[in-house]
């Protein structure tokens, strides 16, 4: 059966994607910028809504494992760019830290 929302979740999808590559190539480890501040908001911001939209989804879909098969791809994402993105800052932390206390 054909999800009315497997289009959006399919444009979300690649959005997603492309947030996470950019958050792949940001080097936090160095002095973070301005730019990478932003990207680091942008991809927890798409992560919570990528979160809410799973769970309200699945709310919605009843028996339908079309789009139960949709939310759990959204929801996983989801988690997986707020743990990419965690890990990041967590290590930014640890080198601005670190720089601070050998300085």
């Amino acid at each position: 059966m054909f999800c009315p929302l497997s289009v959006l979740a399919q444009l979300l999808l690649l959005e997603l994607d492309n947030s996470l590559k950019e958050v792949k190539k940001m080097d936090l480890r160095s002095k973070t910028n301005g730019k990478n501040t932003k990207l680091i908001v942008d991809a927890m911001k798409l992560a919570d809504k990528m979160l809410v939209m799973a769970q309200n989804g699945v709310t919605e879909c009843g028996e339908d494992d079309s789009c139960m098969l949709i939310y759990g791809i959204i929801r996983d994402c989801g988690y997986k760019i707020r743990r990419t993105v965690e890990q990041e800052q967590f290590s930014n932390i640890a080198k601005n830290e670190h720089r601070r206390m050998t300085h």
